[in-house]
C-alpha cells in the first residue's frame, strides 16, 4: 500500500437516461393504477362477482395444498368440510401460485387477493406495451394500446363484474402471443420463444382463453399465409408449441390422465350438456344484440339467473372508434409489416364479434365451442385485436405533431379513455364481502362442481336429477357428504379397525384382515389420482369407491399393521413435473446462450461500423493530403522556372476544407510542438523538392539527346531551351504519382487505435 486512500467505485444510475427510454412503462403503470381503485381501495375485503367465490376459494388452494406436504397442488384439503376439491387438477394453477407467494409475504389472505387482482390488470397493460414497443419501435404508439387494452369495458367487467380471474389472468398472456405473431410476419427467429411463453401462460390461466386464442393465431396465420408459411416459420411454431407443451406438461399430462378414469362431471358429455351449460341451445340463448355491444350499462343489473356478465360486454368508444376510423388511416402506417398485422387483427376482430352476435347458429358450429358457455366470450379476442387497431388509428392523426406533442396528445388520450369508465371502476359498497362470508356465498353451494366424481352429480339419465336443474352440485354433494359422515369404513372383506388419524389429506390407521380374502375400505375423502397408501413398507392398491366415489384402499388377506394414506405425485404428475423442469432448465439455457449470442453479434456490428467509420476518416484524409502534395506540387514547380503562382495554386490550405473529426485532445497534445500547418508545409516542400529535381534531370537528359541527334543544326537560344524544359517539367510533374508524405500520424478512435 503507497498510503494513498483507493477510491471507491461509485454506482451512478442516469434517472433521467431512465426514464427517458421508459417513460411509456411508467405512463402505463400510473394508469393500471388507476384503472384498478376498485379493487385497492378496500384492502381488507375481497370483490364478489359472478364467479368470485370459485375464485377466491381456488386461490387459496394452492397454499394449502403445499402446507399439507403436495409437493405438486393439486387438491385443496380444506374443501367440502375436509373431503378435499382437485382446483389446480383440473384449472390451471398459475394464479393460485401468484396468490400463495403474496401470501406468504403479507400472511392475509384478502390483501393478498386483491393483490392478484391488481397485478393482473396492470401485468395486461405492461405487456402489451412491451410487445407494441418491440413490433412498432414507437412509444407513443404502445402508450395508447396498453391503456387501450385495460380500459376496454370488457376487460374491466371480467375483473368488476364477473370476476372471471382465468380470462382476467390470460389477458396478461395474450399480449405476448400478438408479438410471436408478428414475429413470425417478419421471420424473427424470437417468434417461437414469444410463442412458447405466451402459450404456457395462456395453458396455466384459463383452458378455454387458450382455445379461442389459438383460434385467433389459425385465422392470422391464414390471412398472411405467403408471408408465414415457410420452413424457418414452420419450425418456430412447432418449436414454440413443443416447448409450451414442455413447460405446461406437470398439469396437462395429471389433467389427462383424470379424463382417462372417466369418473369426473367436467369430462362427462351428459353433466356438462344439462349443467354445466355446454351445449348450442346454451350458446344461442346467450347471444348478444348489436346494442349491448354499443351501450353500456351502469346499474350493475343481473338477469333472471343471477348472471351479470351480459350487461357488461359493449366494445366501448375506443374500440369503436378503431372499427370506424381505421381505414381512413390505414394507409398513413408507413411500414407494410405493421399494416399488414393490423389489417388481419382488424379482421378478426370483426369476425369474433359475428360470432357474438344472433346472426349465428350454435346447432351448425363444432361441439368443442360449445365449452365456452356464452358465445360473447370471443369478445375478449375481439378486445386485444381492437385495442391494437384502435390505437394505429389514434396515432395516425398524431404523428404530424412533435415528438413532445405526441406525448402529451397520448397521455391526454389515456385520461380520456379512462373517464369514459370510471362507473366502472369506482369503489361500489355491494360488491365488497369480508372473506368468512365466501364459503356460504350461493355461487359456492351452486353449479360449480364439475370436479367432483360422477358418484356425488346429478345424472342426465334421472328424471329426478334433471328436475334439479343448477342446484345439482356443491349444495348436493354437502348434503350426500353429510348424510355419510367423516368416518372410515369397511366397504368389503372382514378387517377390523383399531385406530384410524387424519392431518388434511394424509390419513393413518391401524388394521387387521385375519380373513383369507382381501378387504376394502373407504377413506373420508375424494378420490383424485395421485392417492397412495402403504402397509410396513408394502404398496396397497387404492381407486375410487362405488358408491361415493372417494379413496378405497384394499388390504390384503391375512395382513396385520399400520396404514399410511395420503395424496401424492401421481405417475402423470411425475412424468409430466420431469419434463416440465427439464424443459424449464434447456429453455433457460436457450435463452442464455440466444442472449450471448445475440450481444456478441450486436457488439461485433458496433465494433465494425466503428471500425468503417475511421477507416472512412483515414481514407478522406489521406485524399485531402494528396490534394494539398499536389497543388504543393504544381506551385514549386511554377515557382522554380519562374512564372506567376494562379490564385487557384495556393500553398495555404482554403479555409472550408473537411477537417477529420476523429481528432481528439491526444492527438492535439501530440502535435503541439510543431503546427500542422508548418508539418504540411514542410511534408509539401520535401515532396515538391524531389518531383522537382527528377522533373530537372529527366528534362536535361531529353534535351541532351535532341542535341546529339541533331548536332549540324544551330544550337536553340536560351529562351526555347527554357521553354522545353518548361513544358517537360509539367509533363513529368502530372505524370508521376505524388508521393506521400513521410511525416508520422497516430490517430486515436473511440473504438481503438489506428496507427500509420
Amino acid at each position: 500500500m503507497t498510503g494513498q486512500k483507493r477510491e471507491k467505485r461509485r454506482i451512478v444510475i442516469d434517472f433521467n437516461r431512465f426514464f427517458s427510454n421508459n417513460w411509456h412503462y411508467l405512463v402505463v403503470l400510473i394508469f393500471g393504477v388507476i384503472l384498478s381503485v376498485g379493487v385497492w381501495a378496500r384492502p381488507l375485503q375481497v370483490m364478489t362477482g359472478d364467479d368470485y367465490a370459485f375464485h377466491v376459494t381456488r386461490l387459496q388452494s394452492a397454499s394449502k395444498g403445499w402446507a399439507n406436504g403436495q409437493i405438486v397442488p393439486q387438491v385443496d384439503p380444506d374443501t367440502l368440510d375436509g373431503f378435499g376439491y382437485g382446483y389446480n387438477l383440473f384449472y390451471g394453477p398459475l394464479l393460485t401460485y401468484l396468490a400463495a407467494g403474496l401470501q406468504a409475504l403479507v400472511n392475509f389472505w384478502p390483501i393478498a387477493i386483491n393483490l392478484v387482482l391488481v397485478v393482473c390488470l396492470i401485468g395486461a397493460g405492461m405487456t402489451m406495451c412491451y410487445a407494441v414497443s418491440k413490433i412498432s419501435k414507437n412509444k407513443v404508439l404502445a402508450l395508447l394500446v396498453a391503456v387501450f387494452y385495460m380500459a376496454a369495458p370488457y376487460a374491466l367487467n371480467n375483473l368488476y363484474a364477473r370476476m372471471a380471474l382465468g380470462e382476467v389472468a390470460a389477458a396478461v398472456a395474450a399480449p405476448i402471443l400478438l408479438l410471436g405473431l408478428y414475429q413470425l410476419t417478419v421471420g424473427e427467429k424470437h417468434a417461437a420463444r414469444s410463442i412458447a411463453i405466451s402459450a404456457a401462460m395462456l395453458l396455466l390461466s384459463h383452458s378455454l382463453s387458450a382455445m379461442l386464442f389459438a383460434l385467433m393465431a389459425a385465422v392470422y396465420v391464414l390471412l398472411n399465409l405467403r408471408k408465414i408459411v415457410n420452413w424457418e416459420n414452420i419450425w418456430r411454431m412447432v418449436l414454440g408449441a413443443m416447448v409450451a407443451l414442455g413447460l405446461t406438461a406437470f398439469f396437462t399430462l395429471p389433467l389427462l390422465e383424470a379424463k382417462l378414469t372417466d369418473n369426473y362431471g367436467v369430462f362427462d358429455a351428459g353433466y356438462s350438456d344439462v349443467y354445466f351449460g355446454a351445449n348450442p341451445r346454451s350458446m344461442n340463448d346467450h347471444r348478444a344484440w348489436p346494442q349491448q355491444l354499443m351501450i353500456m350499462d351502469y346499474t350493475g343489473k343481473v338477469n333472471a339467473d343471477g348472471l351479470g356478465g351480459e350487461f357488461g360486454i359493449t366494445l366501448g368508444m375506443v374500440a369503436i372508434a378503431g372499427l370506424l376510423g381505421f381505414w381512413f388511416v390505414r394507409k398513413r402506417i408507413e411500414n407494410e409489416d405493421q399494416r399488414r398485422f393490423a389489417t388481419s387483427l382488424y379482421i378478426i376482430a370483426v369476425l369474433a364479434i359475428v360470432l357474438a352476435l344472433p346472426v349465428i347458429n350454435w346447432h351448425h358450429m363444432p361441439g368443442i365451442l360449445w365449452q365456452m358457455q356464452f358465445p360473447w366470450r370471443t369478445l375478449g379476442v375481439a378486445t386485444i385485436c381492437l385495442a391494437v387497431v384502435s390505437g394505429y388509428t389514434i396515432y395516425g392523426l398524431l404523428r404530424g405533431l412533435s415528438d413532445d406533442k405526441q406525448r402529451v396528445a397520448a397521455v391526454l388520450t389515456g385520461v380520456l379513455a379512462i373517464y369514459l369508465v370510471m362507473p366502472l371502476i369506482l369503489p361500489r359498497e355491494d360488491r365488497r364481502v369480508e372473506l368468512d362470508s365466501v364459503q356460504d356465498d350461493p355461487v359456492t353451494i351452486g353449479w360449480e362442481a364439475e370436479y367432483a366424481p360422477m358418484q356425488l352429480l346429478c345424472s342426465p339419465d334421472v328424471e329426478e336429477d334433471v328436475a334439479e336443474g343448477y342446484a345439482c352440485s356443491l349444495g348436493r354433494i354437502r348434503e350426500i357428504l353429510a348424510e355419510r359422515g367423516d368416518d372410515v369404513r369397511v366397504v368389503s372383506g372382514g378387517v377390523i379397525l383399531q385406530q384410524a388419524s387424519r392431518d388434511g389429506l394424509k390419513m393413518n390407521l391401524i388394521v387387521n384382515n385375519p380373513s383369507n380374502e382381501d378387504a376394502v375400505v373407504e377413506l373420508p375423502m375424494i378420490y383424485y389420482p395421485g392417492y397412495q397408501a402403504t402397509m410396513d413398507d408394502m404398496n396397497l392398491q387404492v381407486g375410487a369407491s362405488y358408491e361415493y366415489g372417494l379413496v378405497a384402499v384394499t388390504i390384503p388377506a391375512g395382513s396385520k399393521g399400520e396404514v399410511k394414506a395420503a395424496y401424492g405425485l401421481s405417475l402423470a404428475t411425475q412424468l409430466g413435473g420431469i419434463i416440465s423442469v427439464t424443459t424449464a432448465g434447456l429453455g433457460a439455457i436457450w435463452v442464455i446462450v440466444s442472449g450471448i449470442r445475440d450481444y456478441s453479434r450486436r457488439k461485433k456490428r458496433a465494433e465494425m461500423s466503428s471500425l468503417m467509420d475511421s477507416v472512412r476518416e483515414v481514407v478522406e484524409d489521406d485524399m485531402l493530403e494528396m490534394e494539398f502534395n499536389r497543388e504543393a506540387e504544381k506551385e514549386e514547380i511554377l515557382a522554380s522556372l519562374g512564372e506567376p503562382v494562379p490564385p487557384e495554386v495556393s500553398s495555404v490550405a482554403p479555409s472550408n476544407l473537411p477537417v477529420s473529426p476523429l481528432m481528439t485532445s491526444d492527438e492535439i497534445t501530440d502535435t503541439s510542438k510543431e503546427p500542422k500547418t508548418a508539418k504540411r508545409t514542410r511534408t509539401k516542400k520535401t515532396t515538391t523538392k524531389t518531383a522537382n529535381t527528377r522533373g530537372r534531370k529527366k528534362a536535361q537528359a531529353t534535351a541532351q539527346v535532341d542535341e546529339d541527334k541533331k548536332p549540324t543544326k544551330a544550337k536553340t537560344t536560351r529562351a526555347t531551351a527554357a521553354k522545353k524544359t518548361t513544358k517537360v517539367s509539367k509533363k513529368v510533374a502530372t505524370s508521376e504519382t505524388p508521393r506521400r508524405s513521410t511525416t508520422t500520424r497516430v490517430r486515436t478512435v473511440k473504438s481503438g487505435e489506428v496507427e500509420e
